[in-house]
């Protein structure tokens, strides 16, 4: 096995990769207000589908131990 690197170097590595660029970029940053603008008609298209949704039987067992909790779905869906 070759010698450990310092720590020291390891920032240095770090520093000059993309990801080192990019975390000091966010870290010298100030905090602005981010929005998600999502289209209207895209909602309505999401929302139609889930109201269509064609429901499977439940399977054997209830809660968690093969997946999402059936009901548990379904509650989610409804919300």
């Amino acid at each position: 096995m070759g010698p450990l690197m310092s720590r020291r170097k390891v920032n240095q590595l770090l520093a000059l990769s993309p990801a080192g660029v990019a975390l000091s970029r966010a870290q010298s940053s100030t905090l602005r207000p981010f929005r998600v603008a999502v289209p209207k008609p895209q909602i309505n298209r999401i929302l139609a589908r889930l109201r269509e949704t064609r429901w499977p039987d439940a399977m054997g067992t209830p809660g968690w131990s093969y997946g999402v909790s059936y009901n548990y779905l379904k509650e989610l869906t409804a919300y």
